[in-house]
């Protein structure tokens, strides 16, 4: 007993040392990542995703259940959106949770993503240990006398490279990289137990791990539909670890490659209205997928200039207010692929925004004929029949917009708009209400509730809504603007000054705010100042007869005011 107790030991020892490994590469990866726990939402696809996705708004299996029912923003990943779900109503159980709806806390996505890639860490790093091992033992006959420490080192190291490389910074820091680094899980974790069933002779389960690989390979596809690559993957790991002829491999994965198949079809099936529609012809095909897989391999190699979008697009250079120089890229765009919708959708917005809305129309129509249930290009047709006057038409188009989504807050918004100025302000009203349902903390909709009330001279019911925006919003001139001609109505002058103030700060060419503010400060007998703003007004718009009429009429008070006279 004495002379077997060293062995045992040494054994125990040997069963800790092993986890030395796996200590070092969780504190490795916490240590590169820590950081994103201080992170917030970017403004690039998050707001879509998370804060201002109409579906997290309020906790409710209708909602969750829309995901699985519909594909959102033209992607069909409901398993990635019922995470996200989850992650954005969690604060709403806490006893502290904010009345006015959701508010999600980045925290718990970021710390969401981390846990993830923690996850995926460990099962490269076993998935590493499982091919070496495969490896010697096929290659070495003495593989029992091998070092375990060395190959459980070696295998370390390779899911090191993978856990800090540059390349994850993007999928991990990111809240919208979720459906990454789900998908990359689901993915490992079916090749790690495809390999296992392929390593047969060493299991005593193999259908087991293979079932099991089945459902973590359906569940990545619910992720993300780029996961049907897997089955390849599988495929070229296997039959390097394990020398079995394509056949034989084939076998075990013509389950896959046919759920794959039918995935893709079904994706295509469920995403009618996506907006990515360009469609290459076959042998263009090969040369796009070889040039993603030679960029991607030229960062894992020279992980240099990494940034969130390597193209410059014409929407880039439209969020930087230079509209002429996107209609020129949205028109290049369409001259090389006429049946681009999305590109039609956003070359009518431009046109839309300086005016031309007859232009406009044509884009918005041509969007539809493509994509016949493309919801956000009959809203904004909405919009543009509106600018016309053609209030009828208008309506119809939002409610068409409805009827393909029934959750589009902004088109219940638009068809608001619409109601109001045809005087119809309770029924306008009660599609700002719905799409406050949608979206709590939607500034737009409180503002618009605000003008209807104030249409009706409640101002008392108005004024709470109008705060509230700004609130939400506290970039919203409009909701300022609004509340100071409430509070104008009220005669609480200096009030009204000071919102009219605050939307011309937020945004210093609103032409009404500065003829609004004008005109209270002339009431004030402050002429130099109101001259100051009408002539802003005017210097805004040189052809507005309103700012140069008011403009006179201050000139002349200011110079009878003036004690010489």
């Amino acid at each position: 007993m004495v002379k077997g107790r060293p062995d045992t030991y040494s054994r125990r020892a040997a069963s800790w040392t092993r986890f030395i490994p796996v200590i070092f590469l969780v504190l490795a990866t916490v240590v590169v990542f820590w950081p994103v726990f201080g992170h917030q939402f970017l403004a690039y696809d998050d707001p879509v995703d998370v804060y201002k996705n109409p579906y997290l708004q309020q906790p409710s299996l209708e909602n969750l259940l829309h995901f699985w029912r519909y594909p959102y923003e033209g992607l069909y990943t409901p398993l990635t959106y019922t995470l996200f779900a989850l992650a954005a109503w969690a604060p709403s159980l806490l006893p502290a949770a904010h009345p006015a709806g959701i508010a999600p806390d980045p925290r718990l996505f970021h710390s969401l993503n981390l846990f993830l890639h923690l996850l995926s860490v460990l099962s490269v790093w076993r998935i590493i240990h499982l091919l070496l091992t495969r490896t010697r033992q096929t290659e070495t006959p003495q593989a029992d006398s091998i070092d375990r420490l060395s190959l459980e080192w070696a295998a370390w190291g390779g899911a090191l490279l993978f856990a800090i490389h540059p390349i994850q910074i993007e999928p991990v820091a990111w809240v919208a990289g979720l459906k990454d680094v789900l998908c990359g899980l689901l993915s490992l974790t079916a090749v790690r137990h495809y390999l296992l069933y392929a390593d047969a002779k060493t299991e005593s389960r193999p259908r087991l791990h293979y079932w099991l690989a089945t459902g973590a390979f359906v569940l990545a596809l619910l992720a993300k539909p780029t996961a049907v690559v897997v089955p390849v993957i599988a495929w070229l790991l296997a039959a390097w670890g394990w020398r079995r002829s394509w056949r034989e491999q084939i076998a075990g994965l013509s389950i896959w490659f046919l759920i794959a198949v039918a995935w893709g079809l079904l994706t295509r099936w469920v995403q009618p209205g996506t907006a990515l529609d360009f469609r290459p012809a076959l042998w263009e095909r090969p040369l796009i997928a070889g040039d993603a897989v030679g960029f991607y391999l030229y960062k894992l190699v020279l992980p240099l200039r990494f940034g969130p979008d390597y193209g410059r697009t014409p929407e880039f250079v439209l969020k930087h207010g230079r509209p002429v120089a996107a209609i020129h890229h949205y028109t290049e765009a369409l001259r090389i692929e006429p049946e681009f919708p999305v590109a039609h959708l956003n070359l009518a917005n431009a046109l839309l925004a300086q005016g031309k809305f007859q232009e406009a129309m044509q884009h918005y129509a041509e969007a539809i004929r493509i994509v016949p249930v493309y919801a956000r290009a009959h809203t904004n047709m909405g919009i543009a029949l509106a600018g016309q006057g053609r209030f009828d038409e208008a309506i119809a188009a939002h409610r068409e917009a409805l009827r393909l989504e029934p959750g589009f807050a902004e088109a219940y918004n638009n068809l608001g708009k619409v109601l109001i100025r045809q005087g119809k302000l309770q029924e306008a009203r009660k599609n700002f209400t719905k799409a406050l349902e949608l979206q709590p903390r939607n500034a737009e909709a409180h503002i618009n509730i605000g003008i209807s009330l104030a249409m009706q001279k409640r101002f008392d019911e108005a004024i709470p809504h109008f705060s509230e925006a700004f609130h939400l919003d506290p970039t919203s001139a409009q909701a300022h603007y609004n509340l100071a001609g409430v509070l104008l109505q009220q005669e609480k002058i200096k009030e009204a000054e000071h919102h009219y103030s605050e939307a011309i700060r937020l945004r210093p060419d609103y032409l009404k705010a500065h003829l609004r503010l004008s005109i209270v400060l002339a009431n004030q007998g402050k002429f130099p100042e109101a001259i100051q703003h009408a002539s802003e007004a005017l210097r805004i718009n040189p052809d507005y007869s309103v700012a140069r009429q008011l403009l006179e009429r201050l000139q002349y008070a200011n110079k009878s005011s003036s004690p010489n006279n």
